[in-house]
């Protein structure tokens, strides 16, 4: 479904590109985004129907920021990359109502940002290409993560809601960030 209709903006979009390459460059572009548009939509949807939008915001906005730029954990297709975001937000969720677990949080936020900063980068087959800026990227990552952190301890301070949400998107970063990390180690061995 997202296929076709990026095959069909495609067509419309860059019909007076003769060059097949950069058609399916845009085509590619515009499936990315349709993908992320509705999965973003399906995971917003989804924690207003377990009445965590605040949470959900936070858990996807702090994912997705560390996910674009660090990397992590690639599904093989759109339908499992969403099921698999749909399974980390559920997770998160879950996590944010066991009351138990509150005075976890702070060192779930702290070990989870340490992994971030261990492993600052794992890049995906599709984008070696940016092997040449690895300092750079890992620069960035590093810098996201620690506004991150600190971010969350200014949320400590002013929130405790929005402070465990953090933490929890942090976690699922991490989680996510090891993965592919110990994915690519194991094809590599």
């Amino acid at each position: 479904m997202i296929t076709n209709a990026a095959i069909s903006l495609t067509r419309r979009l860059c019909s007076d590109q003769p060059d097949e390459r950069q058609q399916l460059l845009c085509q590619y572009g515009i499936e990315l985004w349709l993908y992320t548009i509705a999965s973003t939509a399906g995971l917003l949807l989804l924690g207003l129907l377990f009445n965590a939008a605040i949470e959900s915001v936070i858990i996807i906005s702090v994912y997705y920021i560390c996910q674009s730029n660090g990397g992590g954990f690639h599904a093989s297709t759109h339908a499992k990359c969403f099921l698999t975001m749909v399974f980390g937000l559920l997770t998160g969720l879950f996590l944010l109502r066991l009351p138990a677990i509150l005075i976890a949080f702070p060192f779930v936020g702290l070990i989870s940002g340490f992994l971030l900063l261990c492993f600052p980068l794992c890049l995906h087959q599709n984008k070696s290409y940016l092997n040449i800026q690895t300092r750079s990227l890992i620069r960035r990552s590093r810098c996201i993560t620690t506004c991150l952190l600190g971010s969350l301890a200014i949320a400590r301070l002013w929130n405790v809601k929005l402070f465990s949400a953090g933490c929890i998107a942090v976690f699922l970063s991490s989680v996510s960030r090891v993965s592919a990390v110990y994915k690519r180690r194991v094809i590599q061995s």
